[in-house]
């Protein structure tokens, strides 16, 4: 699981009124997100009616307790009611850290990295705008069994039927309880819903010594395509998809693999972030220790360490730093 890199986040807070005073607003727009920081993690949904007691302001953004729950949210469509004596802690308080699961989520994205992801058989697939100290509120529909991340455009992922490329897995809260998913293909209710957690599964990308993904070594590059989708570039046999991380090298009259390359992809914006891994569960970013661990008879040539006939994991400054596949 790809490890979150530090997130430092400055808020400069202009806190309304008097000490121990906070405007009191009607939220009119039919929903607000709710966010653990202005522009940052979804952690639940506002509708239309609620009562949002503010505490605190950041440029467009108010921090206050609404639903139950103190969080942020974007000030649009607020009617101002009066005031109250309602607080809030620091909003150092919503660090993801204190919030989610460790390595279930990715910073660095704004507000939309996705993990790849699929819902698989469980006992209820309903799923909740807002879920807070282990309780699901709010339902808003059912997901299907075999929904996920799939399209022209993304890798094929092995089990997903349904779907479109963008669907995929936000974070896990910090109980384990509860899976934010990011289901933009939803006719009405919010594009952030929760799920339990045993209802979805996160997805990776396998590779070993006969296939990457679910492209097999053998295979004419035609079918690299239909493997990883259709956002590649090709310069003469070599086929590069940005996104992915992923070069793969075609020999003679470009017709069979003779290497893949696999290394970090580039996380901007709202990315749907893939993971790569090994058959026995080595990723990129693993320390050497995890190289020896899970390959005790791996053998280390220069800066590589050969983990298989025809797989290498390639060391950079420690770590895994490429994942490279030679062809038959």
């Amino acid at each position: 699981m790809l490890r979150p890199a530090v997130l430092t986040v400055a808020v400069a807070l202009l806190v309304p009124g008097s000490a121990g005073a906070a405007e009191t607003f009607t939220l009119d727009r039919p929903l607000a997100s709710l966010r653990n920081a202005p522009g940052s993690f979804a952690i639940g949904t506002a509708f239309a009616g609620d009562r949002v007691d503010v505490v605190a302001r950041s440029g467009e953004w108010v921090y206050g307790a609404v639903r139950g729950r103190c969080a942020w949210l974007m000030d649009r469509g607020l009617r101002r009611d009066g005031s109250s004596h309602a607080t809030c802690p620091s909003p150092a308080a919503l660090a993801p850290a204190a919030l989610f699961a460790p390595h279930s989520y990715q910073l660095g994205c704004g507000e939309g990295c996705v993990f790849p992801a699929r819902t698989v058989p469980c006992a209820d697939r309903t799923v909740y705008a807002n879920y807070d100290a282990g309780v699901f509120a709010d339902p808003a529909g059912r997901e299907r069994v075999g929904r996920g991340t799939r399209g022209r455009t993304v890798p094929r992922y092995r089990g997903v039927r349904y779907g479109y490329a963008g669907w995929g897995v936000r974070y896990v809260t910090r109980d384990g309880a509860a899976t934010l998913i990011k289901d933009t293909g939803r006719r009405r209710g919010p594009t952030w819903v929760f799920i339990r957690s045993e209802c979805v599964e996160r997805l990776s990308l396998v590779v070993r010594p006969g296939a990457i993904g679910a492209f097999a070594v053998s295979g004419r590059r035609w079918r690299s395509v239909r493997a990883f989708g259709t956002l590649f570039a090709r310069a003469g046999c070599r086929m590069r998809w940005p996104g992915l991380g992923l070069t793969l090298e075609f020999g003679r009259r470009c017709r069979r693999l003779t290497v893949a390359t696999v290394g970090r992809q580039p996380i901007r914006g709202a990315a749907l972030v893939h993971t790569w891994a090994t058959e026995r569960g080595l990723r990129l970013g693993d320390r050497a220790r995890a190289v020896r661990r899970l390959y005790p008879e791996a053998r280390r040539r220069g800066r590589a360490y050969v983990l298989a006939p025809r797989l290498r994991a390639v060391m950079r400054r420690g770590r895994v730093g490429l994942l490279r596949v030679s062809g038959p």
